[in-house]
C-alpha cells in the first residue's frame, strides 16, 4: 500500500483488567502448540509475539490458572487454524475447506472427542481442548458452544467464497456474517467456562441480554476490521467492514473508516445504555454480572491486545478510553 492510513481513535470506557497469569499462559500456549505440531521452528517466532496468553489474560481476567491456560490453548489453536487456511490456500478454496472443517466438525459433534490415527496436528489439538473442557462442561453448556463452533466453521466457507470470487460483499451480508466468522460467538460462550460463572437461563435468553451480547461482539469485530484494514488492503481480501462500506458507497478509504469508526463508538455507547437500563430496576445475581463483565472486559481487551500483538500494528494510544488502531496482519480472534 502507499501512505500509512490515518489511526483512528476509538472509543472504549471500560476499565483495563489483565490476569496475573498473563505469562504463564502466553509461555504455555506457545508450549502446547509445539506439543500439538502446530508449530514449526519459523512459526514459533511469529506466534511468540502474537501473545495469545495475553489475549486470554485481558479477556478473562477472573480465571483461575487451569481455565486461563484452556482459554489460551484455544485462542493459539484458532491462530493456527487461521494460519493454516492462508498459508495452505484454503482460504481461497471453499470446496477444500469445506472437507478440512467437516472432520473438524465430527470431533467437535462426538460425545467423547478423539483424534484418528490419519488426522493432523489441527484435528488433534481440537480432540485435546475439547477433552479438557469436558471436565468443567455442563450438557448444555457445551451444546450451545458446540452449535456456536458449527457456525463459525461454516462462515469460514462462506469467507473462502468471497475470496475465491473477488466479490465484495453487501453491508447487510457482511454485518450479519462478520460475528459469525469472527469466532466471536463461541468465544463470548467461553466465559461462563473460563471464568466459572452461571448466569440464569432465562435471562441469558432474555431480549436484553441477547442484545448486549450482539453488541459487544459487534464492537471487537468492527474494531477488528479497522485494526487489520491495512493487511486486507495489501492482501486483496474484501472482508471487512470499511472495504464493504467503500464500496457500497462509492466513498474514499478515509471516509469509508470514519464511518465505521461511527459505528463502532455508537455501538459501545449503546452498550453502556443498554446496560444500565436493563440493570436499573432490581440488583444483578452474581453471575449475571460476572458474564456482563466479561463481556466489558473482551471489548477492552481486545483492544489493548491489538496494541501489543505482533499479529497487528498499532500507534501509540491517547488515553484509558480512547484507543488508535493500526494494522499488519490477519483479523480472526
Amino acid at each position: 500500500m502507499g501512505a500509512d492510513l490515518a489511526v483512528p481513535t476509538l472509543f472504549c470506557p471500560f476499565p483495563s483488567r489483565v490476569s496475573e497469569h498473563a505469562e504463564e499462559a502466553d509461555g504455555h500456549t506457545l508450549d502446547w502448540l509445539s506439543e500439538q505440531n502446530l508449530l514449526s521452528a519459523h512459526d514459533f517466532d511469529h506466534f511468540r509475539d502474537y501473545r495469545c496468553g495475553w489475549l486470554a489474560a485481558r479477556a478473562y481476567p477472573n480465571a483461575d490458572l487451569d481455565r486461563l491456560l484452556l482459554a489460551s490453548d484455544w485462542i493459539g489453536w484458532l491462530c493456527a487454524l487461521d494460519n493454516h487456511c492462508d498459508e495452505s490456500g484454503l482460504g481461497a478454496r471453499p470446496a477444500q475447506l469445506t472437507r478440512v472443517l467437516a472432520r473438524l466438525g465430527e470431533i467437535l459433534l462426538s460425545p467423547k472427542p478423539q483424534a484418528a490415527s490419519h488426522d493432523g496436528p489441527l484435528e488433534a489439538g481440537l480432540a485435546d481442548l475439547l477433552q479438557r473442557m469436558s471436565a468443567w462442561s455442563s450438557p448444555g453448556w457445551r451444546s450451545e458452544f458446540v452449535r456456536d463452533v458449527d457456525i463459525f466453521f461454516d462462515a469460514l466457507v462462506w469467507e473462502s467464497g468471497i475470496h475465491a470470487q473477488g466479490t465484495t460483499p453487501s453491508p447487510e451480508e457482511y454485518l450479519e456474517m462478520r460475528p459469525r466468522s469472527s469466532a466471536m460467538d463461541h468465544c463470548v460462550d467461553l466465559i461462563a467456562l473460563i471464568e466459572g460463572i452461571e448466569a440464569p437461563a432465562a435471562l441469558r435468553a432474555s431480549a436484553p441480554f441477547e442484545l448486549l451480547r450482539s453488541k459487544a461482539i459487534n464492537v471487537v469485530c468492527w474494531a477488528n476490521d479497522l485494526v487489520s484494514l491495512e493487511r486486507e488492503l495489501d492482501s486483496g481480501v474484501p472482508q471487512n467492514l470499511v472495504i464493504v462500506v467503500q464500496h457500497a458507497r462509492g466513498c474514499s478509504l478515509d471516509e469509508a473508516q470514519q464511518v465505521v469508526v461511527g459505528m463502532h463508538d455508537a455501538e459501545v455507547r449503546s452498550f453502556v445504555d443498554v446496560q444500565a437500563q436493563a440493570t436499573a430496576d432490581a440488583p444483578l445475581d452474581e453471575g449475571t454480572e460476572a458474564y456482563l463483565l466479561g463481556l466489558r472486559c473482551w471489548m477492552r481487551g481486545n483492544l489493548e491486545w491489538s496494541h501489543e500483538t505482533a499479529r497487528y500494528s498499532v500507534g501509540s494510544w491517547h488515553d484509558h478510553e480512547q484507543l488508535p488502531n493500526r494494522t499488519q496482519n490477519r483479523r480472526h480472534v
